[in-house]
């Protein structure tokens, strides 16, 4: 079992690539945790659409038929971190195969990728930079992990 987040986008600001390893390293002492980067193709910032696509093209290729996808998507399911933290344990404890996390790039997936997943998950009503819902993501990951773990991190 494995778990992994997946992305695609350019290089990361210092400050964002800073938190992930912070919480790629916290992740990694709990399961077993890969945090990946696919490079995006750069397209002017008018081809929205051409990009959506390319993004989407690059991280179908990155899953395999085997994977168990979860969507950061803003169309998901809105859960508390506790919830989140006991379908993190459902799905470590029911799969034998790699349940990856997908973070669209700044213009999100289309629908090849959204009809892959199984399950869908919103961080907020809010719409996050691409960066911002990566941070979120690890860090509900952890806090996840530990709620599971009982490890003291989360305060209700």
């Amino acid at each position: 079992m494995k778990l992994v987040v997946v992305t695609v986008g350019g290089s990361l600001p210092g400050w964002v690539t800073e938190s992930i390893q912070v919480y790629k390293k916290k992740i990694s002492q709990l399961v077993r945790f890969e945090f990946v980067q696919l490079k995006g193709e750069r397209i002017g910032r008018k081809e929205n659409e051409r990009k959506v696509r390319s993004d989407s093209q690059q991280l179908a290729s990155f899953l395999t038929s085997q994977d168990f996808v979860v969507l950061c998507d803003e169309r998901g399911d809105l859960l508390t971190s506790t919830e989140f933290s006991k379908r993190l344990q459902q799905y470590l404890e029911s799969q034998s195969r790699r349940i990856v996390f997908v973070v669209g790039g700044p213009f999100g997936v289309d629908d090849t990728i959204r009809n892959r997943a199984q399950c869908l998950w919103s961080f907020s009503s809010l719409t996050l930079n691409h960066w911002i819902a990566q941070m979120v993501l690890m860090e509900q990951l952890y806090r996840g992990l530990t709620l599971w773990k009982g490890i003291p991190y989360h305060n209700d």
